[in-house]
């Protein structure tokens, strides 16, 4: 088994970061019928910031999977129900990995079609690098981030650094988010 399968089954990152994300932190959030989401922003950002950004940290899935679902066999058509049964199915079949995740855990989305100079501003890392970390729902109209590691970092700077906000989006997750 050569080393970088060996990362894989493991579960490790093929992109080791520095700091760049320990300095994200919460803008804003936004409440919706499905859950919530906090836009981001980045402290090392040289543009003044925005009401809202492009880069999300998403509960609305495992939320909505959270208060509707009984069992696992239910967990998928939840998700159809709100996001639609050809959206949803397209990312079962293409990436199961992200579809599991998204259903159990927020996620780190960038909702713009490319990698643009907001992306760039608030994860800063190059297209290169943001091509091997995220996927992108066509369906959608969104970028995720597919690694878990990655993402539960996110959750852990996120309730570090914006505390209060954290807290609230937690709060509005019903119960889903530590």
């Amino acid at each position: 088994m050569s080393y970088g399968l060996f990362n894989w089954w493991w579960g490790e990152d093929e992109v080791v970061f520095d700091d760049k994300w320990d300095t994200l932190f919460i803008l804003n959030l936004e409440e919706t019928d499905l859950g919530s989401y906090a836009y981001l922003w980045n402290t090392l950002s040289t543009f003044q910031p925005p009401r809202n950004s492009s880069v999300i940290y998403d509960s609305r899935i495992c939320s909505i999977v959270h208060h509707e679902s009984v069992t696992n066999a239910d967990e998928d058509e939840v998700v159809r129900n709100h996001y639609g049964q050809t959206s949803w199915d397209w990312l079962l079949d293409n990436h199961p990995h992200v579809a599991s995740l998204l259903r159990n855990e927020p996620c780190l989305i960038h909702t713009n079609l490319d990698y643009n100079k907001d992306a760039f501003e608030i994860l800063r890392i190059t297209a290169t690098e943001f091509n091997k970390l995220f996927i992108w729902w066509e369906t959608e109209g969104w970028w995720v981030l597919k690694s878990p590691e990655l993402n539960r970092k996110v959750g852990r700077i996120l309730k570090k650094r914006s505390t209060e906000k954290y807290d609230i989006f937690a709060d509005l997750s019903g119960g889903k988010i530590q």
